[in-house]
């Protein structure tokens, strides 16, 4: 059927969690005896596109599972500590909810990790769908992720869809399928990728109210 679908990214564009990412990044290079790094360049990192993260953090080629079995528990006890939504993010969310729109988040993070996130700051139960790296073979930019959330809302041809995610690896799984791109400017990093709109600050989520009634 057709219907309005708007589908988050998490870290970044819902909540502010860049402490915590970068306190169990530093956590894991400690345990492997490495330098901490700056909490500005890590959040700088994360977004880059193409980046390979196991190298640029731990100087490995890829994530080994002695890295995951440290990283992993500690970022779960910690993921739901010291975040905050980014300013108006509950008050879109209701609006969204009484406009009738369905809702879903998408991370590459673990699922266990946004939702836990979400069920601390109270807004777990506007998503019909929370969906992580672990719910697919292949995260963002690989729209895997967007694909299967759509397949769980039915979506015809006619849905409107926005994906809104602060990272050009939102952008570019949204262009993959040929749905409209929201970038959130005020999420992690100072690059900013272009999408088919960017919005500088959280409280101008209204527009994608506004595109829905044109």
């Amino acid at each position: 059927m057709s219907c309005e679908i708007i589908i988050f990214d998490l870290d970044g564009t819902l909540v502010d969690s860049g402490e915590n990412i970068s306190a169990a990044i530093n956590h894991t290079r400690a345990a492997f005896g490495l330098e901490a790094m700056d909490c500005s360049f890590i959040l700088d990192q994360i977004n880059k596109d193409d980046i390979n993260a196991a190298k640029v953090f731990y100087g490995t080629e890829r994530f080994t599972e002695d890295q995951r079995a440290i990283f992993e528990p500690y970022y779960y006890e910690i993921c739901g500590q010291n975040i905050s939504m980014y300013d108006k993010i509950d008050f879109y969310l209701e609006e969204f909810k009484k406009s009738g729109y369905k809702m879903a988040v998408a991370t590459n993070g673990r699922s266990v990790f946004a939702t836990k996130i979400l069920e601390t700051l109270g807004i777990s139960e506007y998503f019909d769908f929370i969906l992580g790296a672990d719910n697919v073979a292949l995260p963002k930019p690989n729209p895997e992720m967007l694909l299967k959330i759509l397949d769980g809302f039915e979506s015809k041809e006619g849905s409107n869809i926005v994906v809104v995610g602060d990272s050009i690896k939102d952008v570019k799984a949204a262009k993959a399928i040929s749905v409209t791109s929201v970038v959130a400017e005020w999420g992690f990093g100072t690059e900013k990728p272009i999408g088919d709109k960017n919005l500088q600050k959280s409280s101008e989520l209204n527009w994608i109210i506004d595109f829905f009634k044109d």
